[in-house]
């Protein structure tokens, strides 16, 4: 009986190391097209409204060694934009900007307060979303055009 307790918990001390490395990977890696596409869909199904009071909190976060705030901007907009175009009210959305993050730069999604997805994006890059075969169409129209410098 002993020894079946001291494998069963060696197991269990395994089975919780390998389901923490998977979540420190997974938070590691930016998010492709497809990816952001499918997080972006299930925020969708699993937003249900439920009183005039619920909302959708968009966070966005820096990552670390990016220090322009204008990410932060272009991430959101990419975010709502397609959110908009899948079905949710933009006056449902509370977006913000936050502390920075200690990896990657991230959208962080809140569902009536809970976590519900982190939409990663690359170095110093814009989070992709759209019809994820187009780049040069579909995609674009999800990006903040950049803005002309007046001096």
């Amino acid at each position: 009986m002993k020894n079946f307790l001291i494998a069963s918990f060696s197991i269990l001390i395994v089975w919780c190391f390998l389901q923490t490395s998977a979540v420190v990977i997974a938070q590691e890696a930016k998010d492709n097209c497809e990816t952001s596409v499918a997080k972006l869909a299930m925020v969708r199904n699993i937003f249900k409204p439920k009183s005039s009071k619920q909302n959708l909190i968009l966070i966005a976060r820096l990552g670390k060694k990016e220090n322009k705030s204008s990410y932060n901007k272009r991430r959101l907009y990419s975010v709502t934009e397609y959110l908009v175009a899948l079905g949710i009210p933009r006056e449902k959305m509370i977006m913000a900007y936050s502390d920075d993050s200690d990896d990657l730069g991230r959208i962080e999604i809140y569902i009536e307060g809970q976590l519900s997805e982190i939409v990663f994006a690359g170095f110093n890059a814009d989070i992709p979303v759209g019809f994820c075969d187009n780049d040069k169409e579909d995609r674009k129209r999800y990006q903040l055009k950049n803005l002309k410098k007046t001096e």
